[in-house]
């Protein structure tokens, strides 16, 4: 479909470029990795993982961080905890697009990650500000930054 084709042509970008492929991932899980493996993709992201354990380490296995974003802010989202529990440090890194405009205009959505750090960090142990620094330190080392 039109979709793995995109995919298709972004991976080829990402090749081109040596810029790491962000992906976000909505079903058709079993396709798209299908298509990265033809295409010989390399590491990015997983954006916004919202799949199950089998899921996450065939993503971990290509090498790519995975992204957590703000469905661990939700009801539904705390089934992603024992997922959330199985990444590793090294390759966990934090949704950060997630600003709304409220009605009055103000641009909010930074609270927003530092609740997420903050349930992720509870759910491993740790402190949101532990997770707020290996998650950056994560995705530097992705960037070469």
């Amino acid at each position: 479909g039109g979709s793995l084709q995109t995919l298709s042509q972004l991976l080829s970008l990402s090749r081109e470029t040596g810029l790491p492929p962000i992906i976000h991932q909505r079903g058709m899980h079993k396709e798209m990795m299908e298509t990265i493996y033809r295409e010989k993709a390399p590491a990015g992201i997983m954006h916004g993982f919202s799949g199950d354990a089998v899921e996450l380490q065939e993503w971990l296995d290509l090498g790519f961080l995975i992204d957590i974003g703000r469905a661990v802010l939700t009801p539904e989202g705390q089934g992603l905890k024992d997922v959330v529990q199985k990444i590793p440090p090294d390759r966990l890194v934090l949704e950060t697009d997630g600003a709304n405009r409220t009605k009055e205009g103000k641009l909010e959505g930074q609270e927003r990650v530092v609740q997420m750090a903050e349930v992720v960090a509870s759910w491993r142990g740790t402190t949101g500000p532990e997770i707020g620094e290996a998650t950056t330190r994560n995705l530097k080392r992705l960037l070469k930054i």
